[in-house]
């Protein structure tokens, strides 16, 4: 029967329908608002390129174990003598069978040219040389002892040296290599350990001529040197001995850290950037370091987070004096104040654009993108970048000492996910053959069909500055909206249920 009470009834029936209705328009209007990507009308001069690498990458390499930090160092080089580039990949987390934190490096050899590889196929496997030294925390390839053959320097940053636990050393391993699987306690050809114990000597690493002499030289950062501890980068000019050796005694030319904590040295790369024919040094210092000083010269009450990269202009030259960080050419500091963001874990100096001019890619595989937090990013200035001409300014450049990425930066890279931690490592090489450099990233947090959290490399085919960027799927997850329609939908009908309650309560008026 059709009563009074049907009625009121029916009509918050109709009330209830028409608020999940609206709650449902705001949910998806406000995530097309929030998460739609808008293609933008590029110049170099004004917006930099944004890309996602999840619609992006053309080749994903995956990581075998669950938390194996797989992708958290890059090398590049002809290490088989074919003519083509190979890629290492650190693991420096990897476990193989029950030894904890061997740590590997996965050789494959190029060109590469498969959507989808993983390192279970890799042809070449390197293990570290004992427990917990986490080998393949960094790497670099180039020619040390002058055969014309690229090596492999693998960095160890909690290999023992001798008695002294836990100093951190760099394998060197010559090449040309094969296929199989080999460790480094066996087939190191020439090993540099660190002094003392917890210094994490070969954080970082990198070769390149340095000095000028046309004799490739060896950089390696401790981020845990120095009193107070900042972080140093050790240099030794070419060429480099064989056997095992101490790091002091063939340094020629130490770089340290200026703010407590920084972890100067932690990610290291040599080019060209200037374009003058020497090679600079980059130095990452991602450590979150906390500094009391300010422009004028008076302390501040709070510390301030400081991650950092720094430009050391070429040719370097031997010094009994360090040089300190502050006194770097150019200093590019992180797009946000967050002291995750761990800009600077990763540089490298490439032509990214193929215009024949080195370029400079940098990592912050902390950085929050959106929502999503630990997704990372990495950041591409084009070169050239000299002493004269550096920062973008509108239309043209301007001589700046110290600017944040977001000012230089002429391409963004950011990660598909939260927690995946892309920029951990960057390359800049022709990784399948064709003539044209590309982009290779990794995110050593990332999800891959062989598991959670194994890591993964990322590759950008070809120019990535001739690219538009793919739209992204606009929408928040179906979780976040159908949550916000229960919600909605619960206080609605529960208000309702007790609406009608007071009603069928209420005395009847005769």
């Amino acid at each position: 029967m059709w009563d009074k009470y049907s009625k009121h009834s029916f009509r918050y029936l109709s009330l209830i329908l028409i608020g999940i209705g609206i709650a449902t328009t705001l949910a998806f209007g406000r995530s097309d608002r929030d998460k739609s990507f808008e293609t933008p009308v590029h110049s170099q001069e004004t917006k930099p390129l944004k890309f996602n690498i999840g619609p992006e990458r053309d080749i994903l390499i995956s990581g075998i174990g669950t938390s194996d930090d797989f992708g958290d160092a890059l090398a590049v080089a002809d290490l088989n003598g074919d003519g083509q580039m190979d890629l290492a990949v650190g693991a420096k987390e990897h476990e193989p069978g029950s030894v904890s934190n061997l740590g590997a490096v996965f050789v494959f050899f190029g060109p590469l040219t498969d959507a989808a590889i993983s390192a279970t196929n890799a042809p070449l496997t390197i293990i570290g040389p004992g427990r917990s030294e986490i080998a393949g925390a960094s790497l670099a390839a180039g020619d040390l002892n002058g055969d014309g053959i690229p090596d492999l320097a693998i960095g160890a940053p909690k290999s023992p040296n001798g008695n002294i636990a836990m100093t951190g050393a760099v394998h060197i391993l010559y090449g040309p290599f094969q296929p199989g699987n080999i460790t480094i306690s066996d087939e190191a050809d020439a090993t540099v350990l660190g002094p003392l114990m917890s210094e994490a000597t070969g954080t970082g690493v990198a070769i390149g001529d340095l000095n000028d002499d046309g004799i490739p030289d060896l950089a390696i950062g401790s981020t845990l040197a120095g009193r107070p501890v900042v972080g140093e980068v050790a240099i030794a000019f070419g060429p480099i001995g064989s056997g095992p050796m101490n790091l002091p005694d063939v340094t020629d030319l130490v770089i340290t850290g200026t703010v407590r904590g920084e972890d100067a040295g932690d990610a290291l790369s040599i080019g060209d950037l200037d374009g003058d024919g020497s090679n600079e040094l980059v130095v990452g210092a991602p450590g979150t370091g906390f500094s009391t000083f300010d422009a004028t010269g008076r302390g501040k009450d709070e510390g301030t987070a400081i991650t950092r990269i720094g430009i050391f202009y070429g040719p370097l030259e031997n010094s009994e004096e360090k040089i300190k960080f502050d006194d770097a050419g150019y200093i590019i500091k992180a797009p946000g104040e967050d002291e995750n963001e761990y800009f600077g874990g990763a540089v490298y100096v490439g032509d990214a654009d193929g215009d024949g001019v080195n370029d400079l890619a940098v990592g912050g595989m902390g950085i929050v993108v959106g929502e999503r937090i630990g997704t990372g990013q990495v950041s591409i200035i084009r070169g050239p970048l000299d002493d004269v001409n550096f920062f973008r300014e509108g239309d043209h450049w301007s001589n700046q000492q110290t600017a944040k990425i977001k000012k230089a930066a002429n391409l963004i890279v950011s990660g598909e996910s939260a927690i995946e931690r892309l920029g951990s490592a960057i390359a800049i090489a022709d990784i399948n053959g064709d003539g044209i450099t590309d982009l290779i990233l990794g995110s050593n947090g990332a999800n891959s069909s062989n598991g959670e959290e194994t890591g993964t490399v990322s590759v950008m085919l070809g120019n990535v500055f001739d690219r538009e960027p793919t739209p992204e799927a606009s929408g928040t997850g179906p979780i976040t909206i159908f949550a916000i329609i229960a919600i909605v939908a619960v206080v609605t009908v529960g208000a309702g249920l007790l609406y009608i309650q007071k009603i069928r309560k209420a005395p009847t008026v005769a």
